[in-house]
């Protein structure tokens, strides 16, 4: 018995340690190193391959469109002249001016208007940058103060936009008309009465418009009084007056028509920093032939002493002017001048400036897009088969990624152009301004040959900046349309296929 159970045990060692020397089957050895995806799809190469070449294409193009606008300089000046021109033609006529009235209350006096009247604004001082101003004048980079601590240069704050409404200690009450409409040569409409130069007032208002202000020596209470001299208000002129302006220097200064300078004093000198330097007026003129003269000099109406240096450019001989401003003439003899209104000189105004700042804005988005498309999509597919420790780049959807900034990118140049063919209007719009712009010209619709060389170098700007950014805009917005048509018809013969929208074109290896 004992001997059977050794034997058995024997024969059960021998079996065993054969089966340890034979080879042993790998359950994993028909299994290879790489694997394809679960579904294959003839359509996921090109789906991969759309979005990259979309995307050059947009670069390519974008940068060309970019490289058109450098040579273009925006006309400024010519763009502020007519934004002068805008605000003159939308103000309200002044039907009445009269000095305040004094109220006593709890020992402490105040200036008041009569119900109807508004205390008015004489003048604006429109502020200072802010920078870095040397004692010589030199202006430096403002890093340049905080670094050079001995230097004679110091820093220079901002200062904001101020509006003035006492003249030699005194303000004025203004009543302006509510209801008014200017029809040039036209009838007024139902309930207005025509007053001077075309201007309809409302039936609610009992007079017209103050025209001129003229010196009387004699004083009685329907005068206007500024500063020691009485003026008589007349209503019977040919442009109604608007405002008030306080002008550098004396007559025949005048404001300029550009709204970006101003004067000059009778120096010659002007703040370095000033927003709006007195440097005198360019080549479009000023509003000379548009005032009432009321002569008044005044050498202590801005004196900001805490403003580095700003002491150093007063000069004592240097005065400001008040003068009042009227209504800008139109010659309403031509029918084809009844359409002058502000609304049409600020769409010709802002037409080039509106297309710059939007192929501008879209042109800066579309780069930024595309290059981030083109290198994300090239190191993603890089590392498809890598996995870190927190991110596993074999499970990143880089089909899904691709498509999303494709589409913001194709969304924002189809919109483009179809602002262009809408707001801007194409073409279509720069021609009817240039038709404005020559019916203007050709029947003298302005007295100021300045304002009429605005008009023309703003048009000029609208359609160089049209036409040398058309064929891009074109290109972007048909490209992107394409785009979204194309890569829509791949993803829904690809869903046909495979049942699947997002399928990876090559293989993932296994780990």
């Amino acid at each position: 018995m004992k001997l059977s159970i050794q034997r058995s045990l024997q024969l059960q060692k021998r079996e065993w340690q054969e089966q340890s020397h034979s080879p042993s089957i790998d359950i994993h050895q028909n299994v290879p190193s790489e694997i394809l995806n679960e579904t294959s799809s003839p359509f996921s190469l090109p789906i991969f391959l759309m979005p990259l070449i979309y995307g050059t294409f947009i670069f390519i193009l974008m940068i060309q469109m970019h490289q058109q606008q450098q040579p273009q300089k925006d006309p400024v000046s010519a763009s502020a002249t007519l934004k002068t021109l805008q605000e003159n033609l939308a103000s309200s006529p002044i039907l009445d001016i009269q000095n305040t009235i004094e109220i006593n209350r709890l020992h402490r006096h105040y200036q008041s208007c009569p119900y109807g009247f508004e205390i008015t604004t004489i003048g604006i001082w429109e502020g200072i940058n802010s920078g870095c101003l040397c004692s010589n004048g030199e202006l430096k980079e403002r890093s340049y103060c905080y670094t050079h601590f001995k230097s004679d240069c110091q820093s220079v704050l901002y200062y904001k936009r101020q509006q003035f409404q006492y003249w030699k200690g005194e303000m004025y009450c203004v009543e302006f008309a509510q209801k008014w409409k200017w029809v040039g040569n036209q009838d007024c409409p139902h309930d207005y009465y025509k007053c001077a130069n075309g201007i309809c007032i409302s039936s609610s208002n009992p007079k017209c418009p103050i025209t001129d202000l003229i010196e009387t020596k004699s004083q009685t209470e329907k005068q206007i009084k500024i500063g020691s001299k009485y003026f008589n208000k007349y209503r019977n002129g040919s442009t109604p007056l608007i405002n008030f302006q306080i002008v550098p220097g004396v007559s025949p200064n005048s404001m300029c028509l550009n709204s970006q300078v101003q004067p000059k004093f009778q120096s010659g000198k002007y703040y370095p920093l000033n927003i709006v330097p007195e440097k005198g007026c360019d080549k479009y003129g000023n509003t000379f032939r548009l005032l009432v003269q009321i002569v008044y000099d005044d050498n202590d109406f801005t004196n900001f002493q805490t403003i580095p240096y700003f002491l150093d450019y007063i000069d004592s001989m240097d005065t400001y002017t008040l003068q009042i401003m009227s209504r800008i003439t139109i010659n309403s003899t031509h029918p084809e001048c009844n359409f002058v209104d502000p609304n049409s000189i600020k769409t010709l105004r802002l037409q080039g400036e509106t297309i710059i700042a939007y192929s501008h804005y879209v042109g800066k988005i579309s780069l930024v897009l595309t290059t981030v498309l083109l290198i994300t999509s090239l190191l993603f597919y890089l590392l498809r088969d890598v996995t870190f420790i927190s991110v596993d780049f074999t499970k990143f959807q880089h089909i899904e990624y691709q498509l999303v900034i494709s589409f913001i990118l194709s969304m924002s140049n189809i919109a483009l152009g179809i602002i262009y063919y809408t707001q801007a209007d194409g073409l279509k719009g720069i021609d009817g301004q240039n038709r404005i712009y020559h019916e203007y010209q050709k029947y003298n619709c302005f007295i100021d040959e300045g304002i009429t060389n605005a008009f023309k170098e703003v048009i000029l700007f609208a359609e160089h900046s049209y036409l040398n950014t058309e064929p891009w805009v074109k290109g972007c917005f048909y490209g992107s349309t394409c785009f979204i048509v194309i890569i829509a018809i791949l993803l829904f013969l690809q869903y046909q296929k495979v049942q699947h929208f997002f399928v990876k074109p090559w293989k993932v290896k296994l780990n």
